[in-house]
């Protein structure tokens, strides 16, 4: 019976397909976190183990928005197609030789069979750095890869500075009317910012990380901030995990 079969051959290129896409969304994200990175510490070289870290943790903020990997497919392994991606058009050059990414994947494996406390393993793309490239062409690339997802960190940030208990509608409202103050002000070029998903998702993103709760009250949908994070540090501390990656960079001041 070969009713409800999918040939290979449709498998692999399904599977090559949302590897291709995988690969794109990570590559913007990768760069994202390489800016926030760079303008955090004023220097034209990054770690490999601080870049993945970095883009690991805009991967957790934007995990309402997209499906990263293909099934069986580890984000880390994405993120070392996308790094080599980024060095291939020259983005960014290798310090030291890449070879060490081969190795990180071995040494996973490897690390496995030991303890996590077992400090003799030792990770081989330690010492891997990269230099940012700063030709115009390298300079124009990232700039597009920023303003992929851009306006949605821009989105992000504005309902994290805009949560409060109350109606859920009312929260969403009163972000998606100060984006669109920003917009028509010019102080702010991303129209795509202006978006109620996006809203709508930070705030997913927000009670999944436990700092909110959304419950219904009769007809209404209320939302309510957690305690300890109803004092303004303590919210302000979690929402840094968006607002750096909203960073104000160079590379985006042209466009105001």
């Amino acid at each position: 019976n070969t009713i409800g079969k999918v040939p290979k051959s449709l498998e692999l290129s399904e599977s090559t397909y949302l590897q291709g896409v995988a690969n794109k969304i990570v590559k913007r994200k990768l760069t994202t976190a390489l800016e926030s990175i760079v303008c955090e510490s004023d220097e034209d070289t990054v770690r490999h183990s601080e870049l993945i870290e970095a883009s690991l943790q805009l991967c957790e903020v934007l995990s309402q928005e997209f499906i990263l990997c293909p099934p069986c497919t580890r984000i880390e392994e994405t993120m070392l197609s996308a790094i080599g991606t980024l060095v291939s058009c020259d983005v960014l050059s290798e310090i030291q030789d890449n070879s060490g990414l081969e190795e990180q994947r071995w040494s996973r494996r490897f690390a496995r069979s030991f303890d996590d406390d077992d400090d003799e393993v030792q990770d081989p793309t330690r010492n891997i750095k990269y230099r940012v490239s700063k030709t115009s062409e390298a300079i124009t690339e990232r700039r597009r890869l920023l303003l992929t997802i851009r306006p949605l960190l821009e989105a992000y940030a504005m309902t994290c500075k805009n949560v409060s208990s109350g109606l859920q509608k009312t929260v969403v409202t009163t972000a998606l009317d100060a984006l669109t103050e920003e917009f028509t002000q010019n102080r702010m070029p991303y129209g795509e910012a202006v978006s109620t998903d996006a809203i709508r998702n930070c705030l997913k993103l927000l009670r999944q990380w436990g700092v909110i709760e959304m419950y219904s009250e009769g007809k209404d949908r209320k939302l309510r901030i957690i305690p300890p994070y109803d004092n303004k540090t303590n919210w302000d501390h979690v929402c840094n995990n968006v607002y750096k990656f909203n960073m104000v960079t160079p590379l985006l001041s042209v466009t105001k």
